[in-house]
């Protein structure tokens, strides 16, 4: 769900294949000489992870997925805490074997802090950072489809990155990639850029915000350096490519064609959505004793996902840090086993925040507010971009498209259009580019096609309701939702 909040998909996100830990193949770009005079001949124009981790592009490849047509309030898989944990329990990947000895004292709706994708600011990438999107290019939450515990949220199905995540967005790619901008516009070559082969000099002698500075540069000035990273609208082509600094270069943002290419976090906010009315709020007294038992297992896992999360993520930084200061092989291999431990731990936790947020639409919001309302069969790519993360069609003929989030705190995600702008989930620029995604996957599944031209039908005859769902904040049993309307009206017409 492309929720990695501002800055993070299907059913439950559960389904996602083993995320292994990446591997970096370079993209080194044939550098030549920057100089100052090169660099400035030719101008083109064209997240890293943030707060609200869960935000990130969705794990997974761009085969379809299809949504089973079940009615309101049906069943889904009841998950069961601590069955993906790696190894089963906490414990197993920790020094000595003791969670307890390593758990954080905060309240575990607080947002996971590992420094998205889509949605993700540049500066706080680490390549022991688990990247939920294995290889795969920034998507749209994320984000906006991705959802994390956070109760504060950053940027897919993100995010939303995610989330980010994460945020990470594949948001089409349109015309107007390269064109010239005036001299004034673009960033000045930064004074620590080196000339010759390797602009950033000897290993560790710039900060990671210097680094990033320097491909902002480059993704501006350097004659093919866009192309080879990024997509035409500022998503990069993959979390794998790294130029000569050893790092994946920073999503990028423009506010219009004739804008320089920015990072993500320098760039205004994304379009904010408009809404129709307050949020409704409701505790889990209405839900049925069928949709309050799957809803207590969903929150369950997702409570002890987080738990184990920060366990992981606690060991991963004594290991970086006991290397650092006294390297051995032995530490060495601590440091290697604890980040693939936090990797994996933390994929499971987005994928379970990201469950029980769809689950709290499906089993309580969609049955109370939407009764008789059946879900539609869409085929978005598994990491959950470029789609909604829910569509049910209403009775009266109508429809019902759902934006899902685990907690209240969980902002929504954002994507690039094809021109480079940013916009949030529930704007109307997000929803008609969702609805393109979704008619260039009809072209393998016709059905798709059909049900975007329905949705925009039914936008235009006021039968359409375009809704965020956010879980309350628990510590691992269900304790309601919040539910509001999005305002996606052409504000243009009379």
């Amino acid at each position: 769900m492309n929720d990695l909040g501002d800055n993070g998909s299907p059913t439950s996100g559960a389904d996602n294949p083993h995320t292994p830990t990446p591997v970096k193949e370079p993209a080194l770009v044939g550098a030549g000489t920057h100089t100052a005079e090169n660099a400035g001949q030719h101008i083109r124009l064209g997240n890293s992870l943030d707060d609200n981790l869960a935000d990130l592009g969705r794990v997974g490849d761009d085969t379809g997925r299809t949504t089973p047509v079940v009615h309101a309030g049906g069943d889904t898989p009841v998950i069961h805490a601590g069955e993906h944990l790696p190894g089963g329990h906490a414990g197993d990947h920790l020094p000595g074997g003791h969670a307890g000895d390593h758990l954080p004292t905060n309240e575990l709706n607080n947002p996971v802090h590992t420094g998205h994708g889509d949605t993700t600011p540049p500066g706080t990438h680490h390549p022991d950072t688990p990247s939920s999107t294995a290889g795969h290019a920034d998507d749209a939450t994320t984000t906006p489809h991705h959802d994390g515990p956070g109760d504060t949220g950053t940027p897919h199905h993100g995010a939303e990155p995610p989330v980010g995540s994460s945020g990470l967005d594949n948001a089409a790619a349109g015309p107007g990639s390269g064109p010239h901008v005036p001299d004034a516009e673009t960033p000045a070559r930064p004074e620590f850029m080196r000339d010759g082969d390797n602009p950033y000099g000897p290993e560790g002698s710039l900060t990671p915000e210097q680094v990033h500075e320097i491909q902002v540069y480059r993704a501006n000035h350097e004659p093919g350096y866009f192309e080879q990273f990024y997509k035409s609208n500022g998503n990069r082509k993959s979390l794998d490519f790294f130029d000569e600094s050893g790092k994946t270069p920073p999503q990028l943002t423009r506010q219009s064609p004739n804008d320089p290419w920015t990072t993500v976090d320098k760039a205004p906010e994304p379009l904010k959505p408009r809404y129709l009315d307050d949020w409704v709020k409701q505790g889990p007294e209405t839900a049925s004793p069928d949709a309050l038992s799957h809803l207590n297992d969903a929150a369950e896992t997702r409570h002890y996902a987080i738990h184990h999360d920060k366990v992981m993520e606690n060991w991963k930084h004594e290991a970086n840090k006991a290397h650092e200061e006294h390297p051995t092989w032995e530490t060495g291999a601590e440091q290697a086993e604890a980040r693939g431990a936090y990797r994996e731990s933390h994929v499971h936790m987005r994928d379970s925040s990201e469950a029980y947020g769809e689950a709290v639409a499906e089993h309580h919001v969609i049955p109370e507010h939407y009764a008789g309302a059946t879900r539609e069969t869409t085929y978005g790519p598994r990491n959950g971009n470029d789609q909604f993360d829910q569509v049910w069609r209403r009775e009266d003929g109508g429809y019902v498209v759902v934006e899902a989030k685990s907690s209240v705190g969980t902002e929504l995600g954002a994507r690039n259009l094809p021109s480079g702008k940013r916009v949030s989930q529930g704007t109307r620029e997000y929803f008609f580019d969702i609805l393109d995604e979704m008619r260039k996957r009809g072209e393998t599944h016709p059905s798709e096609l059909v049900l975007a031209d329905k949705l925009e039908q039914a936008l235009k005859s006021g039968k359409l309701d375009y809704i965020v769902v956010k879980g309350e904040k628990n510590v691992g049993e269900y304790a309601g939702y919040h539910m509001r309307k999005f305002d996606i009206s052409d504000r243009s017409m009379p």
